[in-house]
């Protein structure tokens, strides 16, 4: 599964069954970015508009070689 929020630069990997990114943000339906809240979106499909988020890419990677 993958998140972004609405306003977000990059978007996520969420592990299946986990409460936090593949990088080690926790999972909210909220946002919050100093003063202001925006909705999180999570969906089964990468964002095509956004790249992924650089940590969650590397960790994807380190995972991939240890299968």
């Amino acid at each position: 599964m993958y998140a972004r929020s609405e306003n977000g630069r990059v978007y996520h990997i969420i592990p299946r069954g986990q409460q936090f990114t593949l990088c080690g943000l926790r999972i909210s339906r909220l946002v919050v970015t100093g003063r202001k809240h925006e909705r999180a979106h999570f969906g089964p499909e990468k964002p095509a508009d956004q790249p992924l988020c650089k940590h969650c890419e590397r960790m994807d990677r380190k995972e991939g070689k240890n299968e």
